[in-house]
Order: C-alpha cells, then structure tokens, then sequence
C-alpha cells in the first residue's frame, strides 16, 4: 500500500476504490466492501480494510456529516452529493462495524500503523470517523 498520509484516503488503494465507487449509480461497492470487511475470518488485508474506510466514510457523507474537504477527497464529495442514494440505519450501523473491524487484530493496516512512529494520528482519524457516524 502506497500511503502518504494517515488520512482514510491518503493511500493508493483507497483512491482506486474512490474510483469504483464513482463509476457506479448505486451503493453496490460500498455494501460489497463494507460486508467482505465484516466477513473477514482471518487477518483482515490492508487494502481492504482501506475500501471499508472509504465505504464507511461515504456513509457519513451520505448521512450528512461530511467530514474533511480537500483534493484527495473531493471526487467522492461530488459523487455523494449528487448520487440519489441513501444510506440506511443497517448500512449505518455496518460501517461502524467497519471501523472497529479495521482497528482490531488481526488487521493488516493496524499492524502497519502500528508500526509508526504516530500512530496516535491514525487512530485519530478513526474516532473521528466513528463521531461522524454516530
């Protein structure tokens, strides 16, 4: 995973999910993404667990808590903003699922960031995720 920030969508294999996601009409990616994260019986790789991130933030967004706006996440703003779909309660209560999923062993991305020498940051990315998702 290429990764230049701690940021949900500061790594490649996000962005190539943003890409996915905007390519489609509906939420089938972001129900796909979130179910395999939950569905993961053993280690949970890191560039899904990095779809999961990105699917459980795009709930938010469609909830309305849209979190950061920058040039890593503008393509997915447009995308919620305009897309005619809405995020249930279950999908909802998925993505928190989601996030917790990502931060608990065995996980790819926790052991990567774990390995850094902040990885106070990137688990505060994830609260404040989940705060959105409340």
């Amino acid at each position: 995973m290429g990764a230049w920030g701690k940021g949900i969508y500061d790594n490649d294999d996000a962005c190539d999910f943003v890409g996915e996601v905007v390519d489609s009409l509906d939420l089938s990616r972001i129900h796909a993404a979130v179910n395999e994260v939950l569905n993961a019986n053993h280690t949970l790789e890191a560039p899904l667990a990095a779809q999961g991130l990105v699917a459980a933030d795009v709930v938010a967004r469609l909830r309305g808590q849209w979190g950061d706006r920058n040039s890593y996440t503008g393509v997915i703003a447009q995308w919620a903003e305009r897309a005619n779909v809405t995020a249930s309660d279950e999908l909802l209560l998925k993505a928190r699922q989601v996030v917790h999923r990502v931060r608990t062993e065995p996980s790819e991305l926790l052991e990567l960031w774990s390995d850094d020498p902040d990885p106070e940051t990137w688990h505060a990315t994830l609260d404040t995720l989940l705060q959105r998702l409340s």
